[in-house]
């Protein structure tokens, strides 16, 4: 496999490239951009980090730790979520009843009058 890195001046005269794009690296089977690259070889390298500082019991405890805190957050948005459908049914509940809770608290005008001329007749006596 052969590469080859595109020279500085040929990036700034070859009309096929565009001013913005990256420089690129061309081997017989692709083209990769050197950000690609860069990201590739960081992975890896993070990955042989990993290996070589991290026992795998070591990452089995992390991986159970967080899988363990993954279905706690789970657990606790579902009670939250269950929560908030039972207060909205609650309060759904409680608008259909509020026209009738309403009704029966309002008095028709000329019972209030009644209301009050026996209240003040029973006081004047």
């Amino acid at each position: 496999m052969t590469t080859t890195l595109a020279p500085a001046s040929q990036a700034t005269t070859d009309p096929a490239l565009a001013p913005s794009a990256a420089p690129t690296i061309e081997t017989s089977s692709s083209t990769l951009e050197v950000d690609q690259l860069v990201d590739v070889w960081s992975l890896l390298h993070r990955m042989r980090r990993i290996k070589i500082h991290n026992s795998p019991s070591t990452l089995v405890a992390r991986v159970t730790k967080l899988d363990d805190a993954l279905k706690e957050a789970k657990k606790r948005y579902q009670d939250a979520s269950d929560s908030v459908k039972e207060k909205t049914r609650q309060v759904e509940e409680h608008q259909k009843s509020l026209p009738q809770e309403i009704e029966a608290r309002a008095k028709d005008p000329q019972d209030e009058v009644a209301d009050m001329k026996h209240a003040l007749c029973d006081s004047v006596q």
